[in-house]
């Protein structure tokens, strides 16, 4: 698995985002798997080398509700919904009409629309979530080398004898 803030800034660096329709998509009998789609497009909201009816193909990463999904980065949808999906919003990297999908960012939308669906961060967000995941990381690296667990220092900071204001 992937650091948290790796997929939300996959949101602001993808080279494209898009709104498609699905036009074919490959079938799938055996899970957890990567099935192709063949998509026609209908908004760009990054990318200036995609156009409005460009057809775009790239994988989806499918999975059933009982399968044993590998470890890794990867965001699973499940078969059923990726059946039944006529729309998707996607964050692509690649050169069309074969991209990639940056950090398993696809969703399933029941319509499109002029606007993105999905919230992209500002760059101000992103540095924001990096620096708090670094910082708690490095507090918990701290934590396990000292030998105390998180709830000592939950307890210290709850404790008379730790006044941030103090500091």
């Amino acid at each position: 698995m992937m650091a948290p803030p790796t997929y939300t800034e996959a949101l602001l660096r993808a080279k494209y985002h898009v709104q498609v329709e699905i036009e074919g998509r490959e079938v799938v009998d055996k899970t957890p798997a990567h099935a192709s789609v063949r998509c026609r497009v209908h908004h760009v909201f990054r990318g200036d080398d995609l156009h409005v009816g460009d057809s775009v193909r790239f994988p989806v990463s499918v999975c059933r509700e009982d399968d044993e999904i590998p470890a890794g980065g990867v965001s699973w949808s499940l078969l059923g919904a990726f059946q039944k999906a006529r729309y998707l919003e996607a964050f692509l990297d690649g050169n069309p009409p074969d991209c990639v999908v940056a950090c398993s960012h696809t969703y399933f939308i029941g319509e499109l629309s002029g606007k993105p669906k999905i919230a992209v961060p500002t760059e101000d967000e992103v540095a924001a979530e990096w620096l708090d995941f670094n910082t708690r990381r490095s507090l918990g690296t701290w934590l396990l080398a000292q030998g105390r667990p998180l709830r000592w220092l939950l307890k210290l900071v709850r404790s008379r004898h730790y006044h941030p204001a103090d500091s």
